[in-house]
């Protein structure tokens, strides 16, 4: 395997949908140094190459662009599991950059990903009220307060989105798992099926919508669906979340995700 030694430049200043704004300077946390003994040498050698580009260069970075670079290494931190570090470099991000709504966003990626729905929720909160328009915020909400049994809240939310836009298939897909919970086949058959036609290629709704299917009768069509199920999850349209956590082929993060295997 060749080692890859990844442009500073690209990993550390290449994040998410930059905008300029008037940012003010918060209190920056020492970094800790990461615990990486639990992950390939590969791994290993990537992060610590990465840290010491990240060293050598944020002297030089002031503003937006530092919070952005230590968002972009938190992001690298929190795909391979490295969740202390990945915290420290996303609270400096917040610290410096209070009123960009995309940090505390992450921060609550980070969060849920550890099972923290409460404190993921209050993240995506904040991050709400700084940037209201961004969506898949309020689908991050909607999700954790599934996840901490909060239905009706989850509902309400769910339902504000739908009403905006009436054919966005992961509100759909959250509203069809909440009337399966509920028992309520219809209902859910109802939602299942809306937002396969708004994502048909999310064909792992299939299997809970054959679920729902059976219960409410329909033998004959819960077979039809079992027949379909497959592997892939409605698609959530997120820049942010793929900006840190990587997607699409030849790109660096994908590079990165190679030393994985």
């Amino acid at each position: 395997m060749s080692r890859l030694r990844p442009s500073a430049l690209v990993l550390l200043l290449g994040l998410l949908l930059a905008a300029p704004q008037v940012l003010s300077q918060g209190a920056i946390r020492p970094m800790p140094e990461p615990d990486l003994s639990g992950l390939t040498p590969g791994q290993r050698e990537f992060l610590t190459d990465l840290r010491r580009q990240f060293d050598d260069t944020r002297d030089e970075l002031v503003g937006v662009y530092l919070a952005e670079a230590f968002a972009r290494l938190a992001g690298f931190y929190a795909r391979f599991g490295v969740m202390p570090a990945a915290h420290a470099a996303i609270d400096n991000a917040i610290a410096i950059a209070p009123e960009d709504g995309r940090f505390p966003y992450l921060k609550g990626l980070f969060l849920a990903r550890e099972g923290r729905h409460s404190d993921a929720r209050a993240a995506f909160s904040t991050a709400r009220a700084l940037d209201p328009n961004y969506l898949p915020t309020r689908i991050r909400i909607a999700s954790t307060e599934l996840a901490l049994g909060n239905r009706d809240a989850a509902r309400s939310a769910l339902e504000a989105i739908r009403r905006e836009r009436a054919d966005y298939a992961p509100a759909l897909a959250l509203l069809a798992e909440i009337a399966r919970l509920e028992e309520r086949w219809s209902d859910a058959v109802a939602f299942y099926r809306a937002a396969l036609a708004a994502d048909p290629t999310a064909d792992a709704l299939h299997t809970p919508l054959a679920e729902a299917l059976a219960a409410s009768g329909d033998r004959a069509g819960a077979a039809a669906a079992r027949a379909k199920a497959g592997t892939i999850p409605v698609r959530l349209v997120d820049p942010l979340a793929d900006g840190v956590f990587g997607s699409g082929p030849g790109t660096v993060d994908q590079a990165a995700l190679a030393l994985a295997q």
